[in-house]
């Protein structure tokens, strides 16, 4: 008996699985992304100083982090098809 009342298969749900976990953690990461770009804007139009520093030191780290999420799951989207 499937234990999957639509039909799938024990591999395909985890497949699926797999696959709206990896959304979801991209959604995330891309939304930290934006509000920490969001904070370090009005950051530097309320206070002017050490904005290099924050840059250097959050920004910088966060984006790469970003990149290396979003190719993985991009890329492993690009190998199925």
């Amino acid at each position: 008996m499937n234990p999957f009342p639509t039909g799938l298969g024990v591999g395909e749900a985890v497949a699926l699985r797999r696959e709206n976990t990896r959304s979801v953690l991209a959604l995330i990461v891309i939304g930290v992304l934006s509000v920490l770009a969001l904070t370090i804007a009005v950051f530097v139009l309320v206070q002017r100083g050490h904005v290099q520093d924050l840059m250097t030191g959050v920004f910088t780290p966060v984006i790469g982090i970003a990149g290396t999420v979003l190719g993985f799951y991009f890329g492993s989207q690009e190998g199925k098809q």
